[in-house]
């Protein structure tokens, strides 16, 4: 979805009258751009699956965007550049205690006969044999950032703020 569909979206039909409530409805904003950048990244990753219900043990699922009225940060978790950019094939081994955590956080859990150990040591020998395929998602998201954050601005703040300064200064 672009980004102007999306903020229009976010918007409610309410608008704000008042400063405060001007300071309130911007940080509500752009607290929900952080669920719209999810499903950008989901979809980004996950072609052809529905964006709307962000799996919360995926890798977007572990996106955290913290918004204020000064600042936007997005943190991902530290691999992202490793999926962005991909792996070549017989590089140098993912470390087991890396790939540990990993399956941990994807709720992975031994069958009989395996422990956490054995299943991680046999993802290392598959990526060192057949690489990971890049999927670049970082300079997209980047730039349907910036255009989610220039859609709320142009489209639902400032006219709201325009309108607020009419009433308070009419001709």
């Amino acid at each position: 979805m672009d980004a102007k569909t999306a903020v229009q979206r976010l918007a409610s039909a309410s608008s704000a009258t008042t400063p405060d409530q001007m300071k309130q409805r911007a940080q509500e904003m752009l607290a929900g751009l952080g669920d719209l950048v999810k499903q950008y990244v989901y979809g980004r990753l996950h072609p052809g699956a529905s964006s709307a219900n962000v799996r919360p043990n995926s890798f977007a699922g572990h996106i955290e965007v913290e918004a204020t009225t000064e600042t936007l940060a997005v943190s991902m978790p530290g691999y992202a550049e490793s999926i962005d950019r991909g792996r070549k094939e017989g590089g140098r081994k993912v470390p087991i205690a890396a790939l540990l955590k990993w399956l941990a956080a994807r709720g992975v859990t031994p069958r009989r006969n395996q422990t956490l150990n054995s299943i991680a040591f046999a993802v290392q020998n598959a990526i060192y044999l057949h690489g990971i395929k890049a999927r670049p998602f970082l300079v997209g998201t980047e730039e349907y950032l910036s255009q989610l954050v220039d859609a709320l601005i142009d489209d639902v703040l400032l006219p709201e703020l325009v309108g607020m300064l009419d009433d308070k200064f009419p001709d």
